[in-house]
């Protein structure tokens, strides 16, 4: 039986920021099966595989702040990265692109977890 404190122990995120910010279990939910519904990532796969470089900077970035405002510290990290070396002109990026798809992929499996509950 997963709880919320649980899932975001599972993806690396800040359990205590996110309720400090949402007060209440139900919002943090709320906002999570919001995010795992978003096509934010599949978008940014999809451009990325068809090398469309700036409309990938605008999903990784979009990513980036979404996982800030919902507390998910690890994929704000590598979503960071990522959105920085697009920013740059750089093309290059798998590596970058395979760690937010970790963190991404992590995220989506504790929320399908909690929604088990």
């Amino acid at each position: 039986m997963m709880n919320v404190k649980e899932c975001y122990e599972m993806f690396g995120g800040n359990y205590e920021e996110i309720m400090r910010l949402l007060m209440t279990e139900a919002r943090v939910i709320k906002y999570l099966l919001k995010f795992r519904k978003d096509t934010c990532m599949q978008e940014l796969t999809k451009a990325l595989k068809e090398e469309r470089y700036e409309d990938a900077f605008r999903y990784a970035h979009t990513l980036k702040g979404v996982s800030t405002n919902l507390m998910m510290e690890r994929l704000v990290v590598s979503s960071c990265e990522l959105t920085e070396a697009l920013r740059h002109n750089e093309t290059d990026v798998e590596d970058l692109y395979n760690n937010v798809k970790e963190d991404y992929d992590l995220i989506i499996e504790a929320i399908r977890c909690l929604e088990e509950e």
